[in-house]
């Protein structure tokens, strides 16, 4: 599990300065906007000496207000997402104890999410865990 080491890249003023928080998996209920979720599964990679690396998937989600901004939160949630972007974007190195090989941006998506009515922007990451 990456989840610490993501949420200590996560917190850091260039991020936390544009949201009103930082969330593993599901944020609290009725929080305000704008808030980033992120959630992350690992597949291991199998030697024959055993297992030395953890391939994960890592869904970064920011949601905004879709009418903060009169581009219906997506000017907002691009803004956020980019500041993400460059701080997770070909990090490598050991946060918050965990070894992180590598993370690079695999592809990234706005849509519109009408269960919370918001603008969303998904990130998705690939990410290498050397154990």
């Amino acid at each position: 599990m990456i989840a610490p080491a993501i949420y200590y890249l996560l917190n850091v003023s260039s991020v936390t300065n544009l949201v009103n928080g930082v969330y593993f998996t599901v944020a609290p209920q009725l929080k305000s906007f704008p808030y980033i979720t992120f959630d992350e599964s690992g597949d291991t990679e199998n030697f024959k000496d055993g297992c030395t690396i953890i391939n994960h998937r890592l869904q970064v989600d920011v949601f905004c207000s879709k009418g903060k901004d009169g581009n219906g939160g997506f000017l907002e949630a691009n803004t956020i997402a980019t500041a993400i972007n460059l701080v997770l974007d070909r990090q490598k190195g050991t946060f918050a104890g965990i070894n992180i090989d590598q993370i690079y941006l695999d592809w990234q998506q706005a849509t519109y999410d009408p269960m919370s009515e918001a603008a969303r922007v998904i990130l998705e990451y690939k990410v290498r865990q050397r154990l």
